[in-house]
């Protein structure tokens, strides 16, 4: 646990430099852990312990936090390397591509009072070249992801090849502490520029035909326009999106203002909750299958079952809903929990934790950047304290002590009126 806990510092302590490092300045601070490194390799010829010492422990947790700092660097770098250059904020550019994830719409209002429809999308940049040819100084690394916006009635559908003529802007803005940080937002979900579509090239053919890896994609779009069918008669039918698949782009302001007053909001993040659900679907028909063959416990422990039955539903579901960094957590969570009961190993809560916070910072290291991430890792930390059998933590002995009281006078109140409508 230690050694990962000190690779997620390592990422996190990049963000507290003012800039990346350059190479000579990298190599300065990577020879500081010459002497960490020799010790962790010389120290089992020098000592004749069979256990770890705390000196090749400390090591192991230095190196991991050089690794962890190289690791997020080497993203950092890769990623400032492809973001739209300012020199060039505001130009047009002829792109192709396709488009990633859900469309939004979102009706509006011209200026002359026509009715019009704003739709936002990812799109994954496949060529593009600056639509001036005399623009000079070109970048070597171009944008991989854009944010495009596009207010014509033509309509985009997640997973169509498209070239187009956008305008694009660079990621800047204002970075006033406690604020809005553009950049910071952009770099956290990967995208390299923003801006909207002008107009489609013609005579250039659009591929209706879905990529590989937009299979899931395009199968969650499907998923999202059966909901909207479904409750199109209700009061709030984006709702129903927001807390099944996590798409809340369709939420009004009114309804985001009273989910936060009545502080419902976090029902909306598809994290452990839904995640929890949906595997008790699987555990339900793990629990079934052990009724319909009861021998098969003869080949395979009944907890072995229960967990290999769970994980199919709960990694289907996080897929088809976007694998937010909350998703990502509560999965790898779930899934670190099912391999331990598969090897019958008793692991310790905050093992489980480390491992989920490892491998998101692995996947994606800035990832970190996102408000979400700390959100979502730092309140599992707190509840896996508060509910740990040898913690004694004062606020969930309060919280217990005030639900054994309500319970009482719940029964006592019980007891009162039935006495009273008896009499």
């Amino acid at each position: 646990m230690a050694w990962m806990l000190s690779f997620a510092s390592g990422v996190a302590a990049l963000w507290l430099l003012p800039e990346l490092l350059t190479l000579s300045s990298f190599a300065l601070a990577a020879s500081l852990l010459v002497p960490w490194v020799g010790l962790w390799l010389c120290w089992p010829r020098l000592s004749n312990r069979h256990e770890a010492p705390p000196y090749r422990r400390a090591a192991v947790c230095a190196l991991a936090v050089l690794a962890g700092f190289s690791y997020a660097h080497w993203h950092a770098a890769t990623a400032m390397a492809h973001l739209l250059p300012a020199n060039y904020d505001g130009e047009e550019f002829i792109v192709q591509g396709r488009v990633r994830g859900l469309v939004t719409r979102q009706a509006l209002r011209r200026y002359d009072g026509s009715a019009a429809t704003l739709q936002r999308f990812e799109f994954d940049v496949a060529a593009i070249r600056p639509q001036a040819v005399e623009l000079a100084g070109l970048p070597q690394a171009w944008p991989r992801r854009l944010r495009l916006s596009s207010y014509r009635e033509q309509q985009f559908t997640s997973g169509e090849y498209r070239h187009l003529s956008v305008r694009l802007r660079s990621p800047r803005g204002l970075a006033n502490p406690g604020g809005f940080d553009l950049r910071r937002f952009m770099l956290a979900r990967q995208l390299d520029g923003y801006g909207y579509v002008r107009a489609e090239i013609a005579g250039e053919p659009v591929l209706a035909a879905v990529a590989p890896g937009h299979k899931l994609q395009q199968m969650r779009v499907e998923r999202y326009r059966a909901l909207q069918a479904a409750f199109a008669q209700t009061r709030h039918p984006q709702i129903y999106n927001a807390l099944l698949l996590g798409d809340k782009s369709g939420l009004s302001q009114s309804v985001r203002t009273l989910l936060n007053r009545t502080g419902t909001a976090h029902l909306l993040a598809i994290s452990g909750l839904h995640i929890g659900l949906a595997a008790g679907l699987g555990l339900g028909f793990g629990y079934a299958l052990l009724r319909c063959f009861p021998r098969l416990v003869l080949h395979l422990p009944s907890a072995s079952v229960l967990a290999l039955c769970c994980l199919p539903p709960a990694a289907f579901y996080a897929v088809l809903a976007g694998l937010a960094v909350p998703t990502q957590r509560a999965l790898i969570m779930l899934g670190s929990f099912a391999v331990a009961t598969l090897w019958q190993r008793n692991v310790q809560r905050f093992n489980h934790w480390c491992l989920a916070m490892f491998c998101v910072l692995l996947w994606k290291p800035l990832t970190i950047l996102d408000s979400g991430f700390w959100l979502s890792f730092f309140a599992v930390a707190i509840l896996l304290y508060c509910f740990a059998k040898d913690a004694h933590c004062h606020a969930l002995q309060s919280v217990r002590a005030v639900n054994y009281a309500t319970k009482h006078e719940d029964k006592h109140a019980t007891n009162h009126e039935s006495r009273h409508s008896t009499n």
